[in-house]
């Protein structure tokens, strides 16, 4: 059978060559893919910025340790129905009794950053209250970008220095200063937070999801400028769950001053404040 030509030793070792030679061609081409595709494994494990729709993206992590002391800095925006801090007290204890938590508040009526740092005694609260987080509510419509930024960066700093963590409180658009739009009121706040690598509470944007699925549910009070109570319940949830990264559905406590808020209508919020901080547009 050897001398069949087409089994000739030569002719076999020709063959075998040609068929390594093909196999080694294709397992090269093949190889960028796999490689490729082991790329975009690594980065999407070490490098790559999270998607804006993920559950609390990094610059919204909660902090490792939950909060025991909470300060609050803002107008009345922050103190409006008895204020926030009285708020989050409320719900915290709805959640764990035990939890001795306590949020205190440094504000004055109509205040911006500027005049809460320059005007108050907010800077020494920061520097000799032991707060864990320190919430720094703009009231954009009252003062502009430019101001908000420079006096979110010193509070920043001064806010660090004492061991604390900012959060921005991002507030909301109103009829008697329109000059500027929730987007825009929500861009500046992701912008300088983004700088700081600072998280933000969307309330506004939490008012506006709200909004679009009730609209019937007025979030703001006669004024059409300050919250309603069931807007000052969404902006404590939206709050709560900034702090702590859970959802605060569930929550048993309902506010009952202005009317309070109704079962089916907490139920709501709550869902609302959790969908917006986990999933921000």
């Amino acid at each position: 059978m050897l001398e069949n030509p087409s089994l000739h030793p030569s002719a076999l070792i020709t063959a075998l060559f040609l068929l390594f030679a093909t196999l080694g061609c294709e397992s090269q081409a093949e190889r960028p893919i796999a490689d490729a595709a082991a790329f975009v494994d690594t980065g999407l494990a070490s490098d790559a910025q999270p998607d804006a729709r993920d559950p609390l993206p990094d610059s919204q992590m909660p902090m490792t340790t939950p909060p025991m002391k909470v300060l609050f800095v803002g107008n009345s925006l922050t103190y409006w129905d008895g204020g926030l801090a009285a708020l989050l007290n409320k719900l915290r204890r709805s959640a764990d009794s035990s939890a001795g938590f306590d949020a205190e508040q440094v504000v004055q009526g109509g205040a911006s950053l500027e005049v809460m740092w320059n005007d108050t005694d907010a800077r020494e609260r920061i520097a000799e209250g032991g707060y864990d987080v320190v919430v720094l509510q703009e009231d954009l419509p009252e003062t502009t970008i430019e101001s908000f930024h420079s006096y979110a960066r010193r509070f920043d700093e001064a806010i660090r220095a004492s061991g604390a963590t900012p959060l921005f409180y991002m507030a909301w658009e109103y009829q008697r200063l329109s000059w500027i739009s929730l987007d825009e009121i929500a861009e500046a706040h992701w912008t300088i937070a983004a700088e700081l690598g600072a998280p933000v509470a969307p309330v506004g944007l939490a008012r506006r999801r709200a909004f679009g699925e009730r609209p019937e549910l007025d979030l703001y009070a006669d004024d059409r400028e300050h919250p309603s109570i069931a807007g000052s319940y969404l902006s404590a949830l939206t709050i709560y769950a900034s702090l702590f990264g859970v959802s605060p559905e569930g929550l048993s406590y309902r506010p009952s001053r202005s009317g309070g808020v109704s079962v089916e209508d907490a139920a709501f919020l709550q869902r609302i404040a959790w969908a917006e901080v986990s999933s921000r547009e």
